[in-house]
């Protein structure tokens, strides 16, 4: 059985019971404490029952035997709060289709489920555990195809594995498949010999978290390893200050901004466009891109947009100045679209100060130029 962490919500007093059911769908989950909402079919119950708890990476198809509480909610009514819960391999043929048409497996989509389930039945599973040779035998897969099925199937189970120890020691599911492609099937064994590693290799996991981990797995506050960890994230605590990422293998650079063009839930990429050139990037790796609903100024330098939306706001006193507004404005292509207060507006326009720059560029000219030159550059600077 694989325990829920306890909530902070109030549990029922009726007595503790166990629960059988085919995941029909996730209605909800939540990335950083995996509390998710469930609905299941469950024999002897013509409804769909509601089951809420900790689900850590259950996929719809799968047959889930839960241990709980029946609860009563003011809102939602009827509701099976989890304790714990095991995974059960599906037992139907309509099961096993939905539980690799869920996209558990890369390469692997509902139309691919569908012939395989059609042509090994209930053995479907058991084929690309013990006998994946055989995938070959189904209509659109070949030898290539087969081996990338295979791999993603050995994958998610052992993704699965290290979400659910990771879980148990407070560890967001966020980052499960981060570690996992990290580390691979080392990935237990690498956080429980010494989990500050994560703060080091990982986007994403700081020095906290890694500590939080290392405390719960019982490292001493003493331990060599927390000191190095320590020094070493206040030392590079500053440099992180304001970048998102930069990933020289794409070669993708902080502040770059691109269009989706296409999603392809199968093989679970997402293709962003920029400047005219495709990146592809791995489900596992979105976190390192931010949508760009706005971007500052600063980095919309050296850009231009077909359109472009300015807040002008007295709240923001100390950016109105007259030299942001010019490189805003002259951003757009077509339409420039200014937002605020004609007061704002008016700070902004009159306000031309600059701060003083001692860079002693005028007098280090000096020294290497002629009389006449350094005169005429006394009176441009």
């Amino acid at each position: 059985m694989r325990p829920v962490p306890a909530l902070s919500s109030s549990r029922s007093s009726a007595p503790a019971t166990t629960i059988e059911g085919l995941l029909e769908r996730v209605t909800f989950s939540n990335d950083e404490n995996a509390w998710s909402v469930v609905k299941l079919v469950v024999a002897g119950k013509a409804d769909l029952v509601t089951a809420v708890g900790n689900l850590l990476g259950v996929q719809p198809g799968e047959s889930l035997r839960l241990s709980g509480r029946w609860t009563t909610d003011k809102k939602y009514g009827e509701q099976f709060r989890v304790d714990s819960y095991v995974t059960v391999k599906p037992a139907t043929l309509v099961g096993i289709e939905k539980y690799l048409g869920s996209g558990l497996v890369r390469g692997v989509g509902k139309v691919m489920a569908e012939r395989l389930v059609g042509h090994f039945g209930l053995e479907t599973l058991e084929v690309i555990d013990q006998k994946p040779e055989r995938l070959v035998e189904v209509e659109g897969i070949g030898p290539v195809r087969s081996e990338r099925i295979t791999k993603a199937w050995v994958e998610q189970r052992q993704i699965k594995d290290v979400m659910v120890f990771l879980q148990s020691h407070g560890v967001s599911t966020t980052y499960a498949t981060r570690i996992y492609k990290q580390y691979r099937d080392r990935s237990i064994a690498v956080v429980r010999e010494n989990p500050y590693r994560l703060a080091i290799d990982i986007l994403g996991i700081g020095f906290k978290s890694a500590d939080k981990i290392a405390s719960q797995l019982g490292i001493e506050p003493t331990s060599p390893l927390r000191a190095a960890a320590g020094v070493l994230h206040v030392l590079r605590n500053p440099l992180g200050r304001g970048a998102r990422v930069r990933n020289y293998d794409l070669n993708v650079f902080n502040g770059d901004i691109g269009r989706v063009r296409a999603i392809d839930p199968v093989e679970q990429e997402v293709q962003v466009e920029f400047d005219g050139k495709a990146v592809t990037y791995d489900y596992s790796d979105l976190d390192e891109l931010v949508l760009a609903y706005a971007c500052s100024i600063h980095k919309s330098q050296g850009s231009e947009y077909p359109c472009v939306v300015i807040p002008v706001h007295t709240q923001h006193f100390m950016m109105l100045q007259r030299n942001l507004l010019y490189t805003g404005i002259t951003r757009g292509k077509r339409l420039v679209i200014l937002v605020g207060s004609k007061r704002a507006l008016a700070i902004a326009v009159k306000n031309n100060s600059t701060k003083e720059r001692c860079t002693m560029l005028a007098e280090r000219l000096r020294r290497v130029m002629p009389h006449r030159v350094a005169s005429n550059l006394d009176a441009i600077l």
